[in-house]
């Protein structure tokens, strides 16, 4: 199976595991990043494999979970003043579309 058509079917358990992962990180390192950037510097979380946004089956993929942690972290976000930025990178226009529209319909900030 090529990558492309990976988003085609539902996440496999080593994806899910993959995912939770990456929230937890986010979890437990954005507090930390947000304590010790300096107020001029910003955050950035790249995905460079962003897909669609969603599998077969409508489970988020990394970015829409990423954008959903940040929520999380909104207000201190704010009130440090530390710019995070969500960059998503994706080869296939599609799929790159796609995404775009689901992070539109998140109510995603510009």
């Amino acid at each position: 199976m090529s990558l492309s058509n990976s988003h085609n079917k539902p996440f496999d358990e080593a994806t899910h595991v993959k995912l939770r992962l990456f929230q937890d990180y986010i979890c437990e390192w954005l507090p930390v990043f947000l304590m010790s950037s300096p107020l001029d510097e910003r955050i950035n979380i790249v995905d460079f494999f962003a897909g669609p946004g969603y599998d077969k089956n409508g489970a988020a993929g990394s970015p829409l979970l990423a954008l959903e942690k940040l929520r999380k972290y909104e207000d201190r976000i704010r009130d440090r003043g530390v710019p995070v930025h969500l960059l998503f990178n994706e080869k296939d226009e599609r799929k790159a579309t796609e995404l775009q529209y689901a992070m539109d319909r998140q109510d995603v900030p510009p």
